[in-house]
């Protein structure tokens, strides 16, 4: 079954690469970024995001875990950093809307940025969340 559900995110992720009309640079690594973010109306944001959460919990890819400062997708910390069960949708939305308003956070694709939305709702520290930004703008910084 976790195959089943890792074939299917990866061809979702495949079909996600395709370039969206009318939206130059709206792609970072083959992942949406903040300039695709900013396109989608309130309903295309939740229906996004809904996938973006449960794709989370059903795939496992040590790059991702990795850009978040966790040990792999076989850590416990995994899904709970990925995921807020008390947090709701358009909480989160409201929050990536505000972590796309920095420029330099626009090249971070949407499924990199919500964990640190997450932990923003968590109570995380500033400089924790700080830091967090900081390394993923390392990361995609030059990443087309």
């Amino acid at each position: 079954m976790k195959t089943t559900l890792l074939v299917c995110f990866l061809l979702s992720t495949y079909a996600s690469a395709a370039e969206i009309p009318g939206c130059p640079n709206c792609l970072t690594a083959d992942f949406r970024n903040g300039r695709a973010w900013a396109q989608l109306d309130q309903a295309a944001k939740i229906y996004y995001l809904t996938g973006v959460m449960e794709s989370s919990i059903a795939a496992s890819a040590d790059l991702f875990f990795n850009a978040q400062g966790i040990d792999g997708c076989d850590n416990p910390k995994s899904l709970a950093a990925l995921t807020c069960p008390t947090c709701a949708t358009l909480d989160i939305i409201a929050e990536l809307d505000a972590f796309y308003q920095a420029p330099a956070n626009r090249g971070i694709p949407v499924v990199f940025a919500l964990p640190v939305c997450v932990k923003k709702f968590k109570g995380a520290t500033a400089a924790d969340i700080q830091q967090h930004v900081e390394r993923l703008r390392k990361l995609f910084n030059d990443v087309k």
